[in-house]
C-alpha cells in the first residue's frame, strides 16, 4: 500500500490544527493555501452548500498560476459533486493545459459531510506526475478534516450588516441576499458598501411576488438626513405603484411625479434604474433615469449587449415620461447593475476601475451563480484599490439566468 510522504503528514496535521481552532472566513483560505503549498499541488478549493435555496459558495481557494480557466471548471466540478453526492476525478484536463505548460492537469473532488446529503465539496488539482492512489487516499483524509469546519460554518447565521474589507479599508456592507426574492430559473445577489452610515446608493425589491422580479436601484447624489428621507419615500412609492403591474417606465414616471416637488425643495435629483424580469417568458424590461447602463452578458456567445440610452434624472420636471425597452434573456445570461462608485474607484496609480475591467471580471467568472459572481467582483475591486480609501458607495445587483 502506498504511504504518505512526510510533507503530506505535516499537511494533514496542520489542517487538523486549523479546523480545531476558531473557524473564521480566513480559515478556509489558510487551509487551501496549506494544502497546495505543503503538498505541491496546482490548486485547491473548498465549497459549502447554501442553506435555504439552491447554489454553492466557495469558502477557500488557492492556485499556483492562473490563466483564468481553472476557476470556472472548478465551480462546475464542485457543483456536480455537491448535487450528486459522488466523488469525481479526471486525468488530462486539456482545457487547463496552460496551467502546466500545455501538459494538462488532473482533478479530484470529494463531497463533504457525514450525512446522505453533502454540505460542501473539496476540489484538488495536481500534475500528472503525482501518485493518483496516494492523492486519492490523502484527499479522503483531508475531506474528513475539512467537513467539520464547513459544518461549523453552516451553523452560524450570517449577519445582514457587518464590517468588511475593500482593499485595506474597512467599510460597512449591506448584504441582503438572504432576504431577496426567490424565483425559479434565476440566481440573484445584491450588496452595497459604504464608508458612512448614511448612504447615497439604495435599492429595493418588490416582496412577495413569485411571478416576476421587480426592483429599483438609485443614487440620491448626496448623503445625510434629507437623502435618507427621500430614499424611504422612494421605496414606499415604488412598492405601491409596482403592485399595479406597471412597466418599469411607468413606475419611474410615477415615482418622479410624486417626488419631484420634494426633490425640488431639497435641491436634489436622483439617478435610478428599474427592472422587471418575467421567468415564464424570459423577457427583461428596463427603464433608466440618468443611471448607469447595466452590463448585459450573453452566455451563449460570450458577448456584451448594449442597452438603450438612459432618460433624464428624476426630479427635473414632474411630467416626465420614461420609456421602457425589453430584451430576451437565455440560459447563462448575466445582467449586472452597478453604481458610479464602482467605475470611479481609483487605485494608487490614479487608474479608474472602469467598465472594461468590470466586463473582464464578469467574463472570467461567468459560469458561477449570482452570489458567487458578486463575491468575485468585490474581491477584484478590493485587489484593485489596494490600500486606497474608497471615496463613494459601491452597489451591485447581479442576476443570472439558469
Amino acid at each position: 500500500m502506498d504511504k504518505f510522504e512526510p510533507q503530506e503528514y505535516k499537511a494533514l496535521y496542520n489542517i487538523s490544527l486549523l479546523m480545531a481552532d476558531h473557524i473564521s472566513d480566513e480559515t478556509f483560505e489558510q487551509v487551501a493555501t496549506t494544502i497546495v503549498t505543503q503538498m505541491d499541488l496546482l490548486g485547491c478549493s473548498i465549497w459549502k452548500k447554501k442553506q435555504g435555496f439552491k447554489g454553492i459558495m466557495r469558502l477557500g481557494y488557492y492556485e499556483v498560476g492562473s490563466d483564468g480557466s481553472l476557476p470556472n471548471i472548478d465551480y462546475q466540478v464542485a457543483e456536480q459533486v455537491i448535487n450528486t453526492g459522488q466523488p469525481w476525478s479526471k486525468n488530462w484536463f486539456e482545457e487547463t493545459g496552460s496551467l502546466t505548460g500545455g501538459k494538462g492537469v488532473n482533478g479530484m473532488a470529494f463531497p463533504l459531510g457525514e450525512g446522505t446529503e453533502p454540505i460542501g465539496a473539496l476540489c484538488l488539482w495536481f500534475s500528472k506526475d503525482q501518485n493518483s492512489e496516494v492523492s486519492r487516499i490523502l484527499a479522503k483524509e483531508l475531506a474528513a478534516q475539512v467537513s467539520r469546519g464547513v459544518a461549523q460554518v453552516l451553523q452560524v447565521n450570517e449577519q445582514q450588516e457587518q464590517p468588511v474589507q475593500i482593499g485595506e479599508v474597512q467599510v460597512l456592507t449591506l448584504n441582503r441576499s438572504s432576504n431577496l426574492p426567490r424565483l425559479e430559473g434565476i440566481s440573484l445577489a445584491a450588496r452595497s458598501v459604504s464608508r458612512r452610515q448614511e448612504r447615497a446608493d439604495f435599492y429595493d425589491f418588490l416582496p412577495s411576488d413569485q411571478s416576476r422580479l421587480v426592483f429599483i436601484l438609485g443614487d440620491t447624489m448626496n448623503q445625510g438626513i434629507a437623502s435618507s428621507i427621500v430614499q424611504f419615500t422612494t421605496r414606499m412609492v415604488f412598492r405601491a405603484v409596482a403592485r399595479r403591474q406597471m412597466g418599469p417606465g411607468k413606475i419611474l414616471s410615477r415615482i418622479n411625479e410624486v417626488l419631484c416637488p420634494e426633490l425640488g425643495n431639497q435641491g436634489m435629483i436622483i439617478g435610478m434604474t428599474c427592472g422587471i424580469y418575467n421567468p415564464q417568458t424570459g423577457l427583461f424590461h428596463l427603464a433608466n433615469a440618468g443611471y448607469n447602463d447595466p452590463v448585459i452578458f450573453s452566455g451563449r456567445d460570450c458577448t456584451f449587449k448594449k442597452p438603450k440610452e438612459a432618460g433624464p434624472f428624476l426630479g427635473l420636471t414632474d411630467n416626465m415620461a420614461y420609456d421602457s425597452h425589453s430584451l430576451k434573456l437565455n440560459n447563462g445570461d448575466i445582467v449586472v447593475f452597478y453604481s458610479d462608485g464602482l467605475l470611479e474607484a481609483m487605485n494608487d496609480s490614479g487608474e479608474l476601475y472602469g467598465r472594461a475591467r468590470l466586463n473582464a471580471t464578469i467574463d472570467k467568472y461567468r459560469l458561477y451563480d449570482a452570489p458567487s459572481l458578486l463575491d468575485f467582483l468585490f474581491l477584484d475591486i478590493g485587489n484593485f484599490l489596494g490600500g486606497r480609501r474608497q471615496l463613494d458607495d459601491i452597489t451591485l445587483i447581479v442576476i443570472k439566468v439558469g
